[in-house]
């Protein structure tokens, strides 16, 4: 099986953190492959990752932060007449109008556009299809990068955010079920988590990363932890409704309370409690 995996607020960083980060997602997925019991193979061309594993992976990278959507393709060189053997081929089952998007990066002698004209011409020759550019019923995606090709039909929504350990370790306080949405909120940001809060209540998260960190406790071990410099912030469930009632933390640690911004923190907490089915 091979995936193509797109990333978004990555790609926006400076190199050298573009590179950290790229590189930690990438042992992110393997962790989550072993964790499955999968083995595979993770590249970078520099705008993409490349995943190929002899079994389906579509659990793991929608459990995997840091990555905006996936595609499992097939692949060939950039010779438009080995583009359109496969295109044929995977275009076979279409029952549709149809329509062709392709993009390149690097040098061809063709643009975007003329691929895409071409190989649609290709379809409606070989299969007798209509093209619809407007509201088509399939869609084959091709993506040229330097010598090599990737064709796809399908785009799969990932987590996005950023890489789990990609940004400082935060204390959670998980005494509550807006408490562990809160922290999996951070966690999509890139912070690892040390969870406080009653037993088993923060087990959900163990999904989410298999090394969570998890502590007895309550408010007050959580802002020790803080104050040690073992953790650079303090995260509780609070609300837009219940904000005003953060009491008894000092004002000179960071708080986060990222449910502020939600406005119906129970579909967060729905998502963190049905995490994508390891294989």
């Amino acid at each position: 099986m091979r995936y193509m995996i797109r990333y978004s607020e990555i790609g926006l960083k400076s190199r050298p953190v573009r590179t950290r980060m790229v590189n930690l997602l990438k042992r992110n997925i393997l962790d989550h492959l072993e964790t499955a019991g999968m083995a595979g193979k993770v590249r970078s061309d520099g705008g993409h990752l490349y995943l190929l594993t002899d079994e389906p992976a579509d659990r793991i990278l929608e459990r995997t932060f840091g990555i905006r959507s996936f595609s499992m393709t097939e692949d060939t060189s950039d010779d438009p007449e080995e583009i359109s053997k496969l295109a044929l081929e995977m275009s076979a089952d279409f029952d549709g109008p149809f329509a062709v998007r392709a993009r390149r990066t690097g040098t061809h002698d063709y643009t975007s556009m003329e691929l895409a004209a071409r190989i649609g011409a290709d379809i409606v020759e070989e299969h007798g299809l209509k093209v619809d550019l407007t509201n088509p019923n399939d869609i084959l995606y091709i993506e040229v990068r330097g010598n090599q090709s990737y064709l796809y039909t399908d785009k799969v929504d990932g987590l996005g955010g950023y890489p789990l350990g990609s940004q400082k370790q935060l204390a959670a306080l998980i005494n509550d079920d807006n408490g562990l949405a809160a922290a999996w909120m951070m966690m999509r940001r890139g912070c690892p988590v040390v969870a406080f809060g009653e037993a088993g209540r923060a087990e959900p998260l163990r999904a989410w990363d298999r090394r969570l960190r998890i502590e007895e406790g309550g408010i007050e071990e959580a802002e020790a932890m803080v104050r040690k410099g073992k953790a650079k912030g303090l995260v509780l469930g609070k609300t837009s409704q219940n904000v005003k009632a953060v009491t008894g933390i000092s004002t000179d640690i960071p708080v986060y309370t990222p449910l502020i911004s939600v406005d119906d923190p129970e579909a967060v907490l729905m998502r963190v409690m049905d995490p994508p089915v390891l294989p």
